[in-house]
């Protein structure tokens, strides 16, 4: 059968009050499992509490005031009953077993409700006084209507039984005011259910949707508008992070630095929008050798780096090649060619690395690198101390990347 666009209506919108748990979403879901379960656990933690603090003073005034009552122990059973709730919610891991919890709580104290007035043979103040508490505490969970109206019914339920299974020992009219006073008490008390379920719903999904824009911002602050790679700030503000990464795998890194030769006469000589696109073709090329856990910048202008763990040169070439056969396809006819720098500091595992000091020995790299025509790459460790001779020392490269002369 065919739900009705009316029918589908209504159910969602009871859906806002019945779970506070269910957002129809996965992502939402799983970001407010942990803000309800928490929230849940300070509901049953001041219900314990509060519970125990009304049992103990009941039993004092049972005890004292109403010289030794037989409640008093009734009393003290449950608040000992609290306690041992406010203990298992502080471990409790689960949503469901916090649920049960605090069921069983109110259930057991309403069976205890019910015992005392066996005992006693009447509704007294105490007993009504008592059930308007069982039903007030439900607000304290953070469930929906669906679980509150579940409790609800279960302490009626184990109050009318007991009642009714008393062998006329109660009288029709105080039944009926009974059943009289606990469903009003619940209805006010769902209803208040609902109205914080609803409440509560749209707040996750604020707060859910205000991280979302967060980090959509956080991600956009990172990014490099032009060419869609990560920019400068993240690698200050990462740099750190990605190397300690690495270093649990007890492998090196690269830290690689390269620019694009006579850049600024590029944009001189064919525009600047031309020389965009010489970014955009560079980030591209290059993009498209990076593995699992490979990082590419744009630092700024014609510069980039790289911070990786797999094979460099492999890397390098592809993207020589990639962005020659760019320029060589969609460039301009008279500029046939780009040749690029490359310096590049190998970081191993033992090694303090601090991105300035890292990036200074690189940047030296790559000067060292400018002073041959075409694409060419120096290379050595974070640790050596002159880097004008280190050409070759991770690799032995005698002709320039990318088969330019």
């Amino acid at each position: 059968m065919i739900k009705s666009p009316k029918n589908i209506t209504t159910f969602g919108a009871l859906e806002r009050f019945w779970t506070a748990t269910n957002f129809n979403e996965s992502k939402i879901n799983v970001f407010a499992q942990d803000i309800i379960k928490k929230e849940t656990r300070t509901g049953i933690t001041l219900m314990a509490l509060v519970f125990f603090c009304l049992l103990v003073s009941a039993a004092f005034i049972d005890r004292f005031v109403s010289l030794g009552g037989p409640s008093s122990y009734a009393y003290l059973l449950l608040a000992v009953l609290c306690l041992h709730v406010f203990l298992a919610s502080q471990h409790s891991q689960d949503l469901e077993v916090l649920y049960l919890l605090a069921i069983s709580l109110l259930v057991i104290s309403s069976t205890t409700l019910v015992l005392l007035a066996h005992k006693s043979g009447s509704f007294s103040p105490t007993f009504y006084a008592g059930i308007a508490l069982l039903f007030i505490f439900i607000p304290f969970v953070p469930w929906g209507l669906r679980e509150a109206s579940l409790v609800s019914f279960l302490i009626y339920l184990v109050i009318t039984l007991s009642i009714l299974s008393s062998n006329h020992q109660f009288s029709s009219d105080s039944i009926i005011l009974l059943q009289f006073f606990m469903l009003s008490t619940a209805f006010i008390v769902l209803t208040m259910v609902g109205r914080n379920t609803d409440m509560r719903r749209n707040e996750i999904i604020g707060q859910y949707s205000l991280q979302k824009s967060h980090a959509e911002m956080q991600l956009l602050s990172y990014k490099d508008s032009l060419t869609d790679i990560w920019n400068r700030r993240y690698l200050q503000e990462k740099f750190y992070y990605i190397s300690s990464q690495i270093k649990q795998l007890r492998k090196p890194y690269y830290f690689i630095l390269f620019d694009i030769d006579n850049f600024k006469q590029i944009n001189d000589t064919y525009g600047h929008d031309y020389g965009d696109h010489i970014l955009q073709w560079t980030a591209e090329s290059f993009s498209k050798g990076l593995k699992h856990g490979d990082y590419f910048f744009r630092i700024g202008g014609d510069e980039f780096a790289f911070v990786i763990t797999s094979e460099p040169l492999r890397l390098l070439q592809t993207g020589t090649g990639e962005l020659s056969k760019e320029v060589e396809q969609i460039g301009k006819i008279e500029h046939a060619t780009v040749a690029i720098s490359f310096g590049m500091i190998t970081v191993l595992p033992e090694e303090k690395e601090e991105l300035r000091e890292v990036y200074k020995k690189a940047d030296k790299a790559l000067y060292a690198a400018k002073r041959h025509e075409g694409s060419w790459l120096v290379a050595g460790d974070v640790s050596a101390p002159d880097l004008d001779q280190s050409i070759g020392y991770a690799f032995e490269t005698t002709q320039p990347l990318g088969g330019n002369e």
